[in-house]
């Protein structure tokens, strides 16, 4: 009640000259009444309040189907707490302060209801060591609570929070089945946030974000946590969202941390931007923390829209993190969505040493650091499977010596290994990674380590679809399967005119496998040049099919397959007669699908027969170990004729 009684109307006078009369008519400076609106009109129509008008220190409350505006300036006045059940809209003209005079109740609480802020609305906690949120969307709503902001709005906590990490200026506890808060951000913002507090903390429930925000500057970054969750919490970020931080925080536990001991879920439909402002040698922060804290935790982020990371992040940009062996925690990229991660002094994304780690790629997703890797994974369950379009520029590691992580790059998948010379590692023996091409498409530079690179049923195409690039297996015995496509814009290096395999050990070629090789660039090949494609201490086996430009032959050698552009020979195609040949070590290697005679002939460049013989099997070895140099071998059959030119 109030002593300030000329400020109402001539309606509550009787009244409230009855209350002075019996004494009972309090401060409410000093203690605040609860003003409760009961109907529809205007924040300054005293008729629609019960028991009186909000005056300064009081508890307003807007209960549920009533409709205010305010449009006109009470900053005059602080009000203690406000709670939405119903409606408030603050037009532009209107003006509204809220702060409390002790720091245990609610600020503004949305318990179901609406607040638009049109015009200006000012919340701030000054209670020292209060960690009562500046907005709280409360439990057991029976409608959605939202809060939308397209006019001015200054959240300051400054004088108020502790810097445990406990405090937070906006607080989701939302709880109600089918129920979802929503906050969208808009207007003019400004935040005045104690540093080591979180800023958004989701404590359960549904909960959605959406609008126009920008958190800090670079020159002037935001010390505080971003985002935090709560166990069970289901978050949100809707499709046109446009999120951006500039932040300077520090904690083991991340800048959006989506950790606990629940179900925990972030989906992204919009735009995160995050700019990571740590100095490199301090302590250890990641930008989006996914973890589970128990056994129970299943923590995910689904990112459907566009996440960019930059700066440093020192314990890596995107952390996934299981604690225990039945934890499962998971990031999703959908077949929409871009992730963008360019850290200066760490991982692009680091998975922890012992979880149930699960990532899937089926859109865009580009990877860059001047750390040692791109991706640094831990423990024997870490598996990252994809479906889409992956480009990093350093390897991909594991940080155990013992355990192996996988990478599964299946049907559709494409992996740019863009690093920064033919002899950068891809991948490393010793900290343990499988990269199984299962479908999919590597292309790029560099070398992966023993045992760590099966070929499977993919593509490997080093320089892409029209670069050059150059791979180097480390396998004593590296099996060579799926297929090959291989450009040649030069003929002098390996690697910058033409792309190129290595095998530092023996290499087999599948025989079921294919080469297409493709001319580009500027280049016009003369007469008898070879193009050393794949090069080994050992070479067996050939490919099953060659799709090359006209006059440009298949010739394999004790190490090498290469192609040879043949100007001057008629050189045919196989034609009606289905058979390969090709050398292997000293002997020509003749390969039917039949059990037909066939009439072989070795010829001179010069035209001298050196030898001939009549074959019948499927597969045929004859011994070349007294013949060198370039010669013609030439099957006549009844179904037709073959001629290949060969090198011994």
């Amino acid at each position: 009640m109030k002593t300030n009684f000329f400020s109402f109307s001539m309606k509550r006078f009787s009244v409230l000259s009855f209350l002075i009369a019996v004494g009972i008519v309090f401060s409410s400076t000093a203690f605040g009444a609860n003003v409760t609106y009961t109907g529809n009109g205007n924040w300054e129509d005293n008729a629609n309040w019960s028991p009186q008008a909000p005056v300064a220190a009081d508890n307003v409350f807007i209960s549920e189907g009533s409709e205010v505006k305010l449009s006109s300036d009470l900053s005059a006045m602080k009000f203690k707490q406000l709670n939405v059940s119903g409606k408030l809209t603050i037009e532009s003209a209107g003006v509204l302060n809220i702060e409390p005079t002790d720091g245990t109740l609610k600020i503004l609480n949305i318990n179901g209801g609406v607040l638009e802020n049109k015009g200006s609305l000012t919340i701030k906690q000054t209670k020292a060591l209060s960690t009562v949120a500046l907005i709280t969307f409360g439990d057991n709503a029976a409608t959605d609570g939202a809060f939308i902001n397209t006019g001015i709005l200054l959240l300051d906590n400054i004088g108020s929070t502790n810097s445990s990490g406990g405090g937070k200026a906006i607080s989701f506890n939302q709880t109600s089945a089918d129920r979802t808060a929503k906050l969208t951000f808009g207007g003019t913002m400004t935040f005045n946030i104690k540093s080591g507090t979180r800023f958004i903390e989701f404590t359960g429930g549904n909960a959605a974000l959406d609008g126009t925000v920008v958190f800090g500057t670079e020159s002037e970054p935001m010390n505080c946590r971003l985002i935090y969750f709560g166990t069970n919490a289901n978050v949100t970020f809707q499709p046109t969202l446009n999120l951006t931080m500039w932040s300077s925080y520090v904690n083991g536990s991340g800048v959006i941390s989506i950790a606990n001991n629940g179900t925990c879920n972030l989906t992204n439909k919009g735009k995160i931007t995050l700019h990571g402002k740590v100095e490199p040698a301090t302590a250890s922060s990641p930008g989006i923390y996914v973890s589970g804290t128990n056994a129970a935790a299943k923590c995910s982020l689904m990112n459907e829209g566009t996440i960019t990371m930059d700066g440093n992040f020192s314990l890596g940009s995107l952390y996934i993190n299981g604690t225990t062996s039945t934890t499962d925690c998971k990031f999703e990229n959908s077949s929409s969505a871009t992730l963008n991660v360019s850290n200066t002094d760490a991982s692009a994304i680091v998975t922890s040493a012992a979880p149930i780690v699960t990532l899937t790629n089926s859109g865009t997703m580009s990877l860059s650091t001047l750390a040692n890797q791109s991706m640094l994974f831990g423990g024997a369950i870490s598996t990252f499977n994809n479906t889409g379009t992956v480009t990093v520029n350093k390897a991909i590691l594991s940080n155990s010596l013992t355990d192996i992580s996988i990478v599964n790059n299946n049907v559709g998948g494409v992996f740019d290994f863009n690093v920064l010379d033919n002899t950068a590692k891809c991948t490393d023996a010793t900290n343990k990674i499988l990269f199984t091409n299962s479908g999919g498409k590597v292309m790029g530079r560099g070398v992966f380590d023993a045992t760590t690179f099966a070929t499977s049923t993919g593509t490997l195409s080093p320089g892409g679809d029209t670069g050059i690039g150059m791979f180097t297996f480390s396998d004593p015995t590296f099996l060579l399967s799926g297929n090959c496509t291989m450009n040649v814009n030069g003929k002098s290096a390996a690697g910058t005119d033409f792309d190129q395999i290595v095998s530092t050990g023996a290499m087999t070629i599948d025989n079921a496998s294919t080469l297409t090789m493709s001319i580009g660039g500027s280049y016009t090949p003369e007469n008898q040049d070879l193009i050393p494609l794949f090069v080994s201490t050992a070479l067996t086996g050939s490919f099953a099919t060659v799709n090359a430009p006209n006059k440009w032959v298949s010739n394999y050698t004790t190490t090498n397959a290469n192609l040879l552009f043949d100007n001057a020979s008629a050189v045919s195609s196989a034609g009606s007669l289905n058979a390969k040949v090709y050398v292997n070590g000293n002997s020509i290697i003749i390969n039917k699908t039949t059990d037909s005679s066939v009439l072989v002939q070795i010829i001179s460049v010069a035209g001298k027969l050196m030898k001939e013989y009549t074959v019948k099997n499927q597969l045929n070895t004859i011994s070349a170990s007294d013949l060198k140099g370039i010669m013609f071998v030439r099957l006549i059959a009844e179904d037709g004729d073959l001629t290949q030119k060969i090198i011994l």
